[in-house]
């Protein structure tokens, strides 16, 4: 009976922990990315009150099964299932959620490093990337530098994933500076009927601190070709001065002739195969534009910055039709960030004023060989555990771990609601017949004892 009450007290304290683990999964029910657990239950060593005996053929006895009692229940484990919950969509720029396995990295000096699945991220006022607990989000840095990303042969420099560091949106980030015009298209279609022999058009360019200019280019058709001549005058288009060129004729003396094959298309050079270019280029240093250099054949000396004016696009194989026009390929006036996006590789891009989109940061996740093995601490993180496997400190790419970031979404929790409610009675059911078992043998005590007196 004293054995009876024992088991009935370990299977009451085993579904106690049930309902315990049941009602932290309810209230979790709507916590961003909260991962379920379940309680798994055990015998405890019974009491054999006799062993198995063999078979005795000589006596004719056969085998005999052991007498065994059992001395309970316990909890054997308390699993944590780490299966992906539904996506729920917010179109916030900075939440995010993780398509497939991985964790978020989040920290700061003080605490270190956790580990989350939970994307509900926010900026804060000095432009770093925070969960609700205010631990920044980890990540590894674009090579950059005051007015823009670090580049290489005019080509920005990728990101090389490092040891991590909290994401903030540095003040060098908050603008980028304005580019000098290196590349001017033209294109359309140059129509030879009488009276258009003669073509004026407007060619804008910008200087080294994003200023417009815009100069008059005039292609004449003549016994030789088509001919490109520049007019005398340049105009700052912000404030309507007039620059002048080298010279005082209003148009250039002599002009570059522009050469048509029979398809109707510019003539490629022979020896290199490129299309028709020439070269138009300012005197003066940057800033400070007052004469402007000549058309010439062939890139200006080093140290003079040249804009290169390619011609390979224009047509004279259409007829009835003159769409000329000139652009500016890679310009630019200067231009302030005006919003952040990431992408489903992890890339914070940067979107500037001036039509400009640079990588800012790249996001990794944490990988874990066993993410049940992982301890969950307060705030819906993680830390890790030698069960889980150790953190090398870098993380990968969500590309490496097989994932996508998904961003203007959060991912659930993956409580399921009716499932819990099973095991809740289950487990209501249990505790009730545990407690009936300490009932009954308290009875049988009493009614022992009572034959004694």
């Amino acid at each position: 009976m004293i054995r009876s009450m024992f088991t009935g007290v370990s299977g009451i304290r085993a579904h106690q922990a049930r309902i315990d683990v049941i009602g932290n999964n309810i209230a979790n029910v709507n916590t961003t990315a909260f991962k379920s657990g379940r309680a798994s239950f055990s015998s405890v060593l019974s009491q054999t009150m006799q062993a198995a005996t063999p078979a005795v053929p000589e006596l004719d006895r056969g085998t005999r099964n052991p007498m065994q009692i059992g001395l309970g229940v316990n909890v054997a484990s308390i699993n944590r299932l780490m299966t992906q919950g539904a996506a729920q969509r917010t179109d916030s720029p900075l939440h995010m959620m993780i398509e497939g396995d991985g964790f978020f990295i989040v920290g700061d000096d003080v605490n270190g490093l956790f580990f989350t699945r939970a994307g509900d991220f926010v900026q804060d006022s000095d432009w770093n990337i925070t969960n609700p607990q205010g631990l920044i989000l980890q990540g590894w840095q674009a090579p950059w530098q005051e007015g823009g990303p670090v580049r290489n042969e005019g080509v920005p420099e990728p990101i090389i994933p490092g040891a991590v560091s909290g994401i903030q949106i540095i003040p060098d980030m908050h603008s980028v500076d304005a580019r000098a015009t290196g590349n001017i298209l033209w294109s359309g279609n140059l129509w030879t009927q009488d009276g258009h022999s003669v073509i004026t058009r407007e060619m804008n360019f910008r200087d080294s601190l994003g200023r417009s200019y815009s100069i008059d280019v005039q292609f004449r058709l003549t016994e030789d070709g088509w001919e490109i001549w520049r007019g005398r005058q340049v105009t700052r288009l912000s404030d309507g001065e007039i620059r002048t060129f080298i010279g005082e004729e209003e148009w250039t003396d002599t002009g570059v002739v522009l050469e048509f094959g029979a398809d109707g298309f510019p003539i490629a050079d022979t020896d290199s195969g490129l299309v028709p270019a020439w070269y138009f280029y300012m005197l003066t240093e940057e800033g400070s534009e007052s004469t402007f250099g000549q058309i010439h054949e062939t890139s200006p000396i080093p140290g003079q910055r040249s804009i290169r004016i390619d011609f390979g696009s224009l047509s004279t194989q259409f007829s009835a039709s003159l769409t000329l026009n000139s652009t500016d390929l890679d310009g630019l006036e200067a231009g302030d960030l005006i919003g952040i996006t990431i992408g489903q590789d992890g890339i914070v891009t940067g979107s500037y004023s001036n039509g400009e989109n640079f990588a800012l940061w790249q996001i990794p996740l944490a990988s874990f060989n066993n993410q049940a093995g992982l301890e969950s601490v307060s705030g819906n993180l993680f830390i890790q555990t030698a069960n889980s496997g150790i953190f090398d400190g870098m993380g990968i790419t969500p590309y490496e771990a097989g994932t996508e970031l998904l961003a203007g979404m959060l991912e659930m929790s993956n409580v399921d609601l009716g499932e819990q409610f099973s095991q809740l009675i289950t487990s209501q059911r249990g505790f009730q017949a545990n407690a009936r078992i300490i009932t009954a043998s308290d009875e049988m005590v009493q009614t022992a004892s009572g034959l004694l007196r």
